[in-house]
């Protein structure tokens, strides 16, 4: 346990720093959803995106694998998280589902977009972020980019590559 709360500690360092930008993320998705509404973050670490959204006035969730993170958020936070084995959601139930920097740490990403497309009701957003594996410092940079670190980085995506999959998967 105390190995799994390591990775977090430069995380909760930023915490004020994190916050902000999720506020100015939820104000973009605010423009394509009318607040409040309800979404999921999934890969949500400890929660600070939903404890950003739940702030804003959405009936938020989180899930994230690691039941240490989960835990820490539903605690210090006071967030709705699942955590452990496979998510349980019901169809259709969310307006938005984030995955931020979570897709690239996916074994199964494609499953888990088609999972998330059952979740997300008709006509809702789902926002994906991750790391540009066609980007100019990807290419410059070669085999020494500092995204590529298995076993935590099992995915790398680029722009097309990530579109194609989102597309493909509904």
């Amino acid at each position: 346990q105390e190995r799994a709360r390591s990775g977090y500690d430069d995380y909760l360092r930023d915490m004020p720093k994190r916050m902000r930008g999720f506020n100015q993320r939820l104000a973009e998705l605010e423009r394509l959803v009318a607040p409040p509404g309800r979404v999921l973050d999934f890969g949500c670490a400890v929660g600070l995106f939903v404890r950003a959204a739940q702030d804003r006035g959405w009936t938020a969730a989180g899930y994230d694998r690691s039941e240490w993170a989960a835990a820490y958020g539903r605690e210090k936070l006071g967030v709705n998280i699942q955590s452990g084995g496979s998510p349980q959601f019901d169809e259709g139930s969310f307006d938005v589902i984030t995955l931020w920097d979570c897709i690239e740490h996916l074994p199964d990403p494609r499953g888990t977009l088609l999972k998330a497309r059952g979740w997300l009701r008709a006509g809702g957003v789902l926002a994906v972020n991750t790391v540009n594996s066609s980007s100019l410092g990807a290419r410059l940079a070669g085999k020494s980019w500092r995204h590529i670190m298995p076993p935590l980085h099992l995915n790398l995506f680029s722009s097309r590559s990530l579109r194609r999959l989102v597309t493909d998967t509904g």
